[in-house]
């Protein structure tokens, strides 16, 4: 099955690289990865105010004519992905959620979210410099136990999405910060995948299972001891999940 995959804030398409490896060389082969406007050094890019839902829908038009397409998403790109594929009909055959929510921040409806007052103060210290804000984040994605692996992305992969321009990181938390994709699910019909990571401190475990729950062809998996970064963190069981929903849809 043809994909695309698409990272998460502060990122790029190469975090996948772990998980890509582990996976069955017939998933890997028709895995694109896609960097998200603002995100990524291919020249020229899309523009990186361009909306990423905008930017995909574009993608799966021209892709579809080769037959219909997995989304598979992480965090930010997990929400981008959902979006898409609201409007996307049957070119979108399924959808892989990685640590995804439908509504980032907290609201009365959405208790588990982040503070919004969180987001807009990362917003205000991105004008002193992105480095101390994508690196706090960077720690933020490991859970406890899983230190090892943290300091190996901080200071290897994720060491090269520090110096991502302040406003392109910008444009990924506002979109954080007001897209509510709650009301858009019941368009989306084609099977789901989530998983999640039991000790998330991005997005918390309730709002996964409260995405699961508001879909109608939705399965959720829940990794034990982990944070937000399965993909890096649990990348064989992780692909393992992947390509046995891969296999159930071309079965």
């Amino acid at each position: 099955m043809r994909s695309f995959w698409l990272h998460g804030w502060a990122s790029d398409s190469q975090v996948f690289a772990p998980l890509l490896a582990e996976l069955p060389s017939g998933v890997a082969g028709g895995a694109t990865l896609v960097d998200l406007p603002g995100a990524g050094d291919r020249n020229p890019g899309p523009d990186a105010g361009t909306g990423y839902a905008q930017y995909l829908r574009g993608l799966i038009e021209e892709e579809s004519a080769h037959g219909p397409l997995l989304l598979a998403g992480w965090s930010l790109g997990a929400m981008a992905a959902l979006e898409a594929a609201a409007t996307a009909g049957k070119r979108v055959a399924a959808l892989v959620l990685i640590s995804g929510c439908a509504r980032f921040v907290r609201d009365a409806d959405n208790p588990g979210g982040q503070d919004p007052r969180t987001l807009r103060t990362m917003l205000h210290r991105l004008s002193r410099g992105s480095a101390a804000v994508v690196g706090q984040f960077q720690a933020a994605l490991f859970a406890d136990g899983e230190e090892s692996l943290r300091d190996a992305y901080i200071n290897g992969r994720g060491k090269n999405c520090q110096g991502i321009p302040a406003k392109k990181l910008a444009h990924g938390l506002r979109y954080l910060l007001h897209s509510d994709l709650r009301t858009i699910l019941n368009k989306i019909t084609c099977p789901v995948l989530l998983v999640h990571g039991e000790r998330d401190a991005v997005i918390d475990i309730s709002l996964a299972r409260a995405l699961a729950g508001s879909l109608d062809n939705a399965r959720l998996s829940v990794l034990d001891r982990t944070g937000h970064a399965p993909l890096l963190t649990r990348a064989g069981e992780t692909a393992k999940l992947i390509a046995e929903f891969i296999e159930e849809r071309q079965g």
